[in-house]
């Protein structure tokens, strides 16, 4: 696909920029910037501290609750 320049510059999208296409839940699809869209990522994720493991932290919590249980 080839966009014009004037689309480009008003996006901000330069040549060797990665692009993703996105299906949204309306059935429209939208085009994106892959480093705008990991940035968008990192801010939804960013309370998980760096490290801590979400499938450790389970696996911890059930051994926990069946040794309380027995």
């Amino acid at each position: 696909m080839t966009l014009r320049d004037s689309v480009c510059a008003s996006l901000d999208w330069h040549p060797g920029d990665r692009l993703i296409l996105i299906l949204e839940p309306d059935g429209n699809l939208r085009i994106a910037r892959l480093q705008t869209q990991i940035q968008v990522l990192k801010g939804i994720f960013k309370e998980l501290a760096p490290g801590i493991s979400l499938a450790d932290e389970l696996i911890c919590s059930r051994r926990q609750e069946q040794a309380q249980a027995s």
